[in-house]
């Protein structure tokens, strides 16, 4: 019965490594677009949504401290 088992974790073990040799195989494909090309890609539409969409935070900060009276950003101490 042991040796059963032994085979079967042989096999697996085989199986596993395999997997692992096609995953590196996989990962080494697309490693210029996983490092440089997500991150290029999320620059080029952060930012410019970014640019776009600040004079609208602004305006709503503006009305928030004009029309409320209170802080855009709300601070509470700490209880000790």
């Amino acid at each position: 019965m042991r040796q059963v088992k032994d085979t079967w974790r042989i096999r697996l073990r085989r199986l596993r490594q395999g997997e692992r040799r096609k995953l590196n195989k996989m990962k080494q494909s697309s490693t210029f677009y996983a490092g440089y090309g997500k991150r290029l890609f999320d620059l080029i539409l952060t930012i410019p949504g970014l640019v776009v969409i600040s004079p609208l935070l602004a305006v709503i900060a503006l009305l928030v401290r004009v029309k409320l009276g209170s802080p855009v950003l709300f601070r509470q101490e700490r209880a000790e």
